[in-house]
């Protein structure tokens, strides 16, 4: 099976993870202000 995946065949393999890392890293980034806001709000909720 491994000799059958050439690199281009094993990148079409890779790519899709690597794209999805990419977007949730960029909404992470993006979105870095509300997620801390929601944390801090999660946090003061779970200390009461």
């Amino acid at each position: 099976v491994l000799e059958a995946l050439t690199p281009s065949k094993s990148w079409v393999a890779v790519f899709p993870a690597i794209a999805g890392i990419a977007v949730i890293i960029g909404l992470a980034i993006w979105k870095r202000t509300l997620i801390k806001r929601w944390w801090i709000r999660l946090r003061n909720q779970n200390t009461g």
